[in-house]
């Protein structure tokens, strides 16, 4: 389990993270149909917090003692849960534990219906919804350039078009749409292989109106997706040494200061009352022994943390 969690955290971040290109390049790739696989029935979690945990998915409340096992499959590794906005449906990408078979896109629903939406030889990752739920954004490496790019696709598969354009340097990655619908923020890392460089963008989901929101100082984090607060007025963002949450302003463009962590962390999840971010702590690459990963939960107001139960848990999503 733990050589799962170290390759995830680290390895699999660093080989998806991606940057953006102003100029929009929108392609639609053949679909083949949807795979389902019917699956037992789940236990569907109402609230709380859902991580992923090597071939499992669990959930955890606060003030829970332990946390509470929600979904498994065999021989999979599991990371980037996402709730769809009506809490039916989640979205998850999955591969193969231990080997370098592509990762694909799931989504089950609360009957245990595994649907696959990628096709065979694509490496879909960190799906996103939109606010209405008819659509998925994700960074998928596929046709016909093999670059990693920003794509929107229906809920159901089908209609993958592609809303980046960031050639063999620039590559644009981990989106996350705005609550309102009308714009996806990603971020862009300029593909250097010295000290490479990393900021914010938004964009619309047809592919136009790109715009950084970050100034070349202000430092992100690779490989990290931006989180939008419930009213769609802020992005929170790790730094680039991965041990402050900073915030964004988004109309204005305003650096809204940092909160310091006691860990390095990954992948932060805006809880639906504005009030917390969720994310998990992470083992430092230079580690020897890792006790294991943890969620945890940091108030916006004060910056007061609490640690969930949740040994090796990683890509908290809140519950809708």
């Amino acid at each position: 389990m733990q050589s799962i969690t170290r390759f995830v955290l680290i390895g699999g971040s660093a080989v998806i993270a991606a940057g953006c290109s102003e100029t929009r390049s929108s392609s639609t790739v053949p679909l083949e149909p949807p795979v389902r696989e019917i699956s037992r029935d789940v236990p569907w979690p109402t609230h709380g917090v859902v991580f992923a945990a090597g071939n499992e998915l669990r959930f955890v409340t606060e003030g829970s003692t332990l946390p509470e096992l929600f979904y498994s499959i065999d021989g999979a590794a599991i990371v980037f849960p996402g709730w769809s906005p009506d809490g039916t449906r989640m979205a998850f990408s999955m591969t193969a534990a231990g080997s370098n078979d592509p990762w694909t896109i799931h989504v089950l629903d609360r009957a245990g219906t595994l649907q696959r939406l990628s096709t065979g030889g694509v490496y879909d990752i960190a799906p996103s919804w939109s606010p209405d739920g008819s659509r998925i954004a994700f960074v998928s490496r596929s046709v016909p350039d093999g670059n990693d790019e920003v794509y929107v696709m229906n809920a159901d598969g089908r209609n993958r078009v592609r809303i980046t354009n960031g050639g063999m340097r620039s590559r644009p990655g981990f989106p996350a749409w705005s609550p309102d619908g009308t714009r996806i923020a990603y971020t862009w890392t300029d593909g250097s292989s010295v000290n490479p460089h990393t900021g914010i963008y938004v964009v619309k989901p047809d592919g136009t109106d790109a715009e950084r929101l970050t100034q070349a100082t202000t430092p992100i984090a690779f490989g990290q997706r931006p989180a939008w607060s419930p009213d769609g007025r802020r992005l929170a963002f790790l730094t680039d040494d991965q041990r402050r949450i900073g915030f964004l302003d988004v109309e204005g463009k305003l650096d809204l200061g940092r909160i310091s962590l006691p860990t390095l962390a990954a992948n932060l999840a805006w809880s639906p009352d504005g009030k917390s971010i969720a994310f998990n702590d992470q083992c430092a690459e230079d580690e020897a022994e890792c006790a294991g990963t943890f969620i945890w939960l940091i108030q916006t107001a004060d910056g007061s943390l609490v640690r969930m139960p949740s040994l090796y848990g990683y890509s908290p999503a809140w519950i809708r």
